[in-house]
């Protein structure tokens, strides 16, 4: 398709073309896409201007074939566009547009963009192609929907992208490693800012500033950091089916790994296993949940969830600073449960493994399902003496339905003396025998077992006297 020029004066220095096919003209356009009209910018100079809502289409570079991304052009446009413009810039083209179309469209082919929702009605569907090189920053966009409308942003690897959302805006990781910070203006409504990839091949980088994020990364790889100082991650981080806050949301299958970094939110790693996920220090901020072999899932606060689903992992609390009130959930997998400080509740599932409770006592085990786990209580010496007959040892509970369990707990103290564990029976009886394995009189070392109504069988191993039932205790 052959041009002419046409420049009017009130339009800043935005050069317009009229297609002509007789006249031999300096620009090359797709016309089934251009609908009869064409704005270009100069190269290698600062253009700006309002659209001509009779001029269609505006190319920051030159287009060679219809749907094709902008390429050369090296010119800096700043441009407010009309209801109908779809804009095209090129590889080495600066371009700051204002979107005010409902069905806006850019096509983006490297270098940096800036693209901003005019009104709250206003909605625009992007692609990014990588730029020269197709290294990681080639292609850069900041895309701000704050005001409240709507934006699509499908993206090459190598994509930078800062999401300032508003509406309803999603992130398209489309092979390769795409960064995506999600950013909460301010004075603005907090949009849903979706994150999600197209391909195994995609590494999705995401990291937030204050603003609610979903992560669906299907069979690519998620990794989670925090954004700017001082922000904690707040998103939420699955795939498959869900409901949170009522609401049920629809993803692809999360086949991949995760890396979380001081995370805040709800964070589901995928199933190829091998992740690594760890809590920010905001109390009650987040819950981690394994879905795949060899996850290691760490809390750094009080008020946090950890669960191990169906996967062999490790679950870890090693924030020392905090003081209790964090559950930790085994799954159906072999599995190993740590912390190291007071005050944990374990949910110990359908698997088998270790359970190891905080040094400093107070923790409550509560066996939810039909596993085979070892578990150290641990519990606090330094308070026997000056607060005899309270409980500075552990909490043992069934609260299975099916029961069939057996859990062997190896440090076990009977009520015998100041500091002492319970195990909490519920409805269930015990029969309980007891076998002397050492010492003598007050000194004497014991195995004790304890079969429950429900078939749970539960070892009480090298405990200095009997176990016994009191009420609906075991002491």
């Amino acid at each position: 398709m052959n041009a002419t020029a046409n420049t009017p004066a009130t339009l800043g220095v935005l050069q317009y073309y009229q297609p002509d096919a007789s006249v031999s003209g300096s620009v090359t356009v797709p016309s089934v896409l251009f609908l009869g009209a064409v704005a270009q910018s100069f190269d290698n100079t600062i253009n700006y201007g309002l659209v001509d809502p009779s001029y269609h289409t505006v190319v920051n570079g030159s287009v060679t074939s219809p749907g094709a991304t902008a390429t050369g052009g090296q010119g800096f446009m700043v441009m407010v566009g009309s209801s109908a413009t779809t804009l095209f810039s090129g590889q080495n083209a600066t371009t700051i547009y204002l979107n005010t179309n409902a069905h806006g469209a850019a096509f983006l082919g490297g270098g940096p963009s800036v693209i901003k929702n005019a009104f709250s009605f206003a909605n625009i569907n992007v692609s990014m192609d990588a730029g020269p090189g197709g290294g990681l920053g080639s292609s850069t966009l900041i895309v701000d929907d704050s005001i409240g409308g709507g934006a699509t942003v499908t993206a090459a690897g190598g994509s930078l992208i800062q999401a300032i959302s508003g509406g309803s805006d999603s992130i398209v990781g489309n092979g390769g490693t795409v960064v995506v910070e999600g950013v909460a203006g301010a004075g603005t409504a907090h949009g849903a800012l979706t994150v999600s990839a197209a391909s195994a091949s995609t590494d999705l980088w995401v990291g937030t500033q204050g603003a609610p994020i979903y992560i669906t990364p299907g069979a690519g790889n998620a990794f989670v950091f925090q954004g700017t100082a001082g922000h904690d991650n707040s998103a939420t981080l699955f795939g498959g089916t869900r409901v949170f806050g009522g609401q049920t949301l629809t993803a692809a299958a999360y086949t991949g790994k995760t890396t979380v970094l001081a995370g805040s939110g709800y964070f589901e790693s995928g199933s190829a296993g091998g992740s690594i996920m760890t809590t920010s220090t905001t109390p009650g901020a987040a819950t981690l949940v394994a879905g795949g072999a060899g996850d290691i899932l760490q809390l750094g606060a009080a008020g946090e969830t950890a669960n191990l689903g169906n996967g062999l992992g490790v679950l870890a609390a090693t924030a020392s600073v905090v003081s209790g009130a964090q559950t930790l959930i085994s799954g159906t997998g072999a599995s190993t449960v740590a912390n190291v400080f007071h005050g944990e509740t374990f949910d110990l599932g359908s698997g088998s493994g270790t359970a190891i409770g905080a040094q400093g006592g107070y923790n409550t085990f509560v066996i939810q399902g039909s596993g085979n786990y070892t578990v150290a209580g641990f519990h606090d010496l330094s308070k026997g003496v000056t607060q005899a007959g309270f409980l500075h040892g552990s909490l043992y509970m069934e609260a299975s339905t099916a029961g069939g369990a057996n859990i062997t707990i190896v440090d076990f103290i009977p009520q015998n003396g100041l500091v002492f564990d319970q195990f909490d029976l519920g409805s269930r009886t015990a029969t309980i025998t007891s076998t002397l394995i050492g010492g003598s009189g007050a000194s004497s070392i014991f195995n004790n077992t304890a079969v429950l109504s429900d078939g749970t069988t539960i070892n009480f191993l090298n405990t200095q006297g009997t176990v016994h039932q009191q009420g609906t205790f075991i002491v």
